[in-house]
């Protein structure tokens, strides 16, 4: 029987190798320690409110509650169902003890509670989606170099990395689902799948809109890798009938029942969003910020696609992560950072270790950002266990936002100081980047 087994798949090689089971054991461990013991109460809880806005018969924009496009209440439905098979059937409470918590004006927390149960039900969807993205990278990167120990290096520094864990295992969002769809986009690219491309892409930008904007450098990559072999407007044709079909798929039952407008309806409510600033000045500062990004994303696939095609899916790799890089120039959450890291652990391990400075730049400060929720993390497990105490709870969170030395709080010293250190995270891909062109010998951006 195990003769008939491929050797990549058996115990011992390829994926199934031993130094990639110990790290998917341990970032396996450690997913469930902290996603048992905390919780962003406020986001994982709104999808316990999307579930049973559904399952009482309203559709996703009947009420109030579902602020993304319909890909990402798809997938809660789906979830529900299996969680309904499995006999979950309490979501969570609105608990009086931890009201006070709502009174800290600026800052988003709730006194509607997750179950513990419900939480770490729906942080496995995240924590299997990490593994496939994981696999992915170790994919991409085994492709590259025929060298599992470097790809079992990316598989490790993806599911060991701290703010990769605090997204997913404490606040609870889903954008490694977007991440997931994206790299698999580069993977039917590479192997010349341009219909399961389009799919693919499309997909991932209707449950993020960030993805939708690397489509640019990746026309550019077709452009680049078919010059001289007549094959670009055909790929490119297939890769765009698989995007647009994905998405009418995707928005049939929206545009059936007239609620089209609703599932975008998060692009200028969120205009000001950033590290929490808002106001109409923001809006229209982020929309010309966002003006600025798009020009030199279009830049810099115009550059890409006159350059040489001596090495077409190595190009792709590194100009994904610089137009990720550039994309998140406006200061992002921790949430969107996770689309631009697998592309930054990648150029780690297949191009110059000096990456691995913003890399650890951004394992700090993206994780610390992640950490607003400070003790309030806690409140699952204070209204459902006898593990930790309401009082405990509130105590701690008063702590964290009472100004003390200086009159500093210690939640701005974690929150805006993570923050702060993310973008220069950020900051520091785009001159590594240069740094390493410019030492090889060519322009910041490839070129013909």
């Amino acid at each position: 029987m195990l003769a008939d087994v491929p050797l990549r798949f058996r115990i011992g090689s390829g994926f199934l190798r031993k130094d990639v089971l110990i790290v998917l054991a341990l970032g396996l461990v450690i997913r469930y320690v902290v996603g048992f013991f905390l919780t962003y109460t406020y986001d994982v809880h709104s999808w316990a409110l999307i579930i049973s806005n559904f399952e009482s018969g309203n559709g996703l924009y009947d009420v109030a509650g579902h602020n993304y496009t319909p890909t990402w209440g798809y997938v809660l439905g789906t979830f529900s169902a299996i969680a309904e098979a499995l006999g979950l059937d309490v979501f969570g409470e609105r608990l009086t003890d931890a009201l006070p918590v709502e009174g800290y004006d600026g800052w988003f927390y709730s006194a509607s509670v997750p179950t513990v149960a419900f939480a770490l039900a729906v942080k496995t969807m995240f924590y299997i989606v990490d593994v496939a993205v994981g696999y992915a990278i170790f994919w991409i990167i085994r492709e590259r170099t025929s060298d599992e120990r470097n790809a079992a290096i990316g598989f490790a520094l993806w599911f060991l990395c701290p703010f990769v864990i605090a997204v997913g295992g404490i606040g609870g969002m889903f954008d490694t689902f977007t991440v997931l769809l994206t790299l698999l986009t580069v993977i039917f690219l590479m192997r010349d799948r341009y219909l399961l491309a389009g799919m693919s892409l499309g997909t991932a930008a209707l449950m993020k809109i960030f993805p939708g904007v690397l489509v640019f450098v990746m026309i550019a990559y077709v452009l680049l890798k078919h010059r001289d072999d007549g094959k670009a407007f055909p790929a490119l044709l297939q890769s765009f009938v698989g995007l647009v079909a994905m998405i009418v798929v995707m928005l049939i039952p929206q545009i059936l029942d007239g609620t089209l407008s609703d599932c975008f309806g998060f692009l200028s409510s969120r205009a000001g969003d950033g590290m929490g600033v808002g106001g109409d000045m923001i809006t229209y500062a982020t929309f010309a910020v966002y003006a600025a990004i798009f020009a030199v994303t279009l830049l810099l696939a115009y550059r890409m696609a006159r350059g040489k095609g001596t090495d077409p899916d190595g190009t792709l790799l590194t100009m994904l992560m610089v137009n990720a890089a550039v994309l998140f120039l406006y200061p992002s959450t921790p949430q969107y950072i996770l689309l631009l890291t697998p592309f930054l652990i990648m150029q780690i391990v297949l191009t110059d270790r000096r990456y691995r400075i913003p890399y650890i730049v951004l394992a700090v400060g993206t994780t610390m950002f992640a950490l607003g929720g400070n003790a309030t993390f806690l409140l699952s497990v204070a209204g459902f266990t006898d593990l930790v105490s309401m009082d405990a709870v509130l105590a701690g969170t008063d702590w964290f936002l009472t100004p003390g030395w200086l009159g500093i709080a210690p939640i701005s010293v974690i929150y805006y100081g993570g923050g702060v250190l993310q973008y220069i995270g950020t900051i520091l891909v785009l001159a590594v980047y240069a740094k390493v062109r410019s030492c090889s010998g060519t322009s910041a951006v490839p070129a013909s």
